[in-house]
């Protein structure tokens, strides 16, 4: 008798840890799934001087740009603050940089958001007067590819050209990434 529950003692806790290691390599390949939607980029970005008056134009050239170097269409975005985002990306993926220009400019608003880059292509109105220093925001949301410190320079190189100049520090590898916990983590 006694070594019959012996046996059954053994076969439970081999059971019991077959459970156990199924249940993990599930949880772990839950995690592996949706991680990519548990990161985001929910940060503050760099701050922007305007070396001269920064026009309609500018920007619409500069979304030009910006679309041609990084491969994805960049529009101006339909945000009282102003930013450039990357309409189009699958699933509800949300990336955007928020220039927060209301303080110091005057972000249009957008009427037309198909035709905007045209629309404000040989427009001088000023959005932006020279001499004002505006922070950016940067935000990846729904498994939008999170923003890097390589995209943020070539960014500033885009920028440059339209005279935007990066006044102190990138932001930190670090802060790019902001991570969502799981249920029962």
């Amino acid at each position: 008798m006694d070594q019959e529950l012996a046996t059954l003692d053994e076969q439970m806790k081999s059971e019991l840890q077959s459970i156990k290691d199924k249940y993990a390599s599930l949880k772990k390949g839950v995690k592996a799934k949706y991680k990519k939607h548990l990161e985001k980029t929910y940060a503050n970005g760099y701050k922007l001087k305007s070396m001269n008056d920064i026009t309609m134009n500018d920007l619409s050239r500069l979304c030009e740009k910006l679309s041609s170097v990084t491969g994805n269409k960049v529009k101006p975005e339909g945000i009282t603050e102003g930013g450039l985002f990357f309409p189009g990306l699958p699933d509800k993926q949300y990336k955007t940089m928020r220039l927060c220009v209301r303080q110091h400019g005057n972000w249009p608003w957008i009427h037309d958001f198909d035709n905007v880059i045209e629309s404000w292509r040989d427009d001088e109105a000023i959005i932006l007067p020279k001499g004002n220093t505006i922070h950016t925001y940067l935000k990846s949301f729904h498994g939008a590819p999170l923003w890097t410190l390589d995209e943020l320079k070539l960014w500033e190189s885009s920028f440059n050209e339209i005279g935007l100049q990066r006044v102190g520090n990138y932001p930190t590898k670090r802060s790019l990434i902001t991570r969502e916990k799981m249920c029962g983590e």
